[in-house]
C-alpha cells in the first residue's frame, strides 16, 4: 500500500498497469500474457499470496512451469512496487532534487547488475540520474533485457529510497 491523494489514486493505477502492460510475457500467447496481466492487478488489488496468484496463473497457462510462472510474479512484482515508489516519491519532490539510492539484500544471489547500481549510488542521486543509471547499468550487462522503469532484471530483490547523506 502507498500512501497517496485520493485524486492521484486514479494517476497510478494507470502508472502500474502501463509497468504491467507493456509486453506478452515469451513463450506464452498474447491472450494468455494479457490474461496474466490481468491476474497480477487482480492479485494486488485483493492481496493475494504469491501462492494463490501462482495457481491461478498455472490454470491460465498449463504450459508453464512453476519456476517460470515464479519468475512472472516476482519481476512483475517488482516492477508494479517499483512504479508505485517512484510515483510516491516524485509526489512529494515534485522539483526532482532530493537524492535516492538502490538498496536491497547483499548476498550470494545479489546481481552483478545491482550491485554495480548500489555501488553508483551510494551517496545518492535524483530520480532521473537513478533510472538512467539503472537502464545504462542493466544493459551493459545484458543489452537483451528490457528494462522497465527501475526494474533492472529478472527478479529483481532491490529498490529505492531516500538517501539522507552519510551511511
Amino acid at each position: 500500500k502507498v500512501e497517496i491523494k485520493k485524486e492521484a489514486e486514479e494517476e497510478l493505477i494507470q502508472r502500474i498497469k502501463q509497468a504491467i502492460y507493456k509486453r506478452k510475457f515469451k513463450g506464452i500467447s498474447k491472450r494468455q500474457s494479457e490474461l496474466i496481466k490481468r491476474m497480477i492487478i487482480k492479485a494486488f488489488d485483493n492481496e493475494w499470496s504469491v501462492e494463490k496468484l501462482k495457481r491461478e496463473i498455472k490454470d491460465i497457462a498449463r504450459k508453464m512451469e512453476i519456476p517460470e510462472i515464479e519468475n512472472i510474479i516476482r519481476t512483475e512484482q517488482s516492477a508494479v512496487y517499483n512504479t508505485a515508489r517512484e510515483y510516491s516519491y516524485r509526489q512529494t519532490d515534485p522539483e526532482g532534487k532530493k537524492l535516492y539510492k538502490w538498496l536491497g539484500p547483499d548476498d550470494t544471489r545479489t546481481s552483478a547488475i545491482c550491485k554495480d547500481i548500489k555501488a553508483k549510488t551510494k551517496n545518492g542521486m535524483t530520480l532521473d540520474e537513478l533510472k538512467k543509471t539503472i537502464n545504462e547499468t542493466a544493459h551493459k550487462y545484458n543489452p537483451e533485457w528490457e528494462v522497465r522503469g527501475m526494474t533492472p532484471h529478472p527478479q529483481c530483490r532491490h529498490s529505492f529510497i531516500r538517501h539522507y547523506g552519510e551511511d
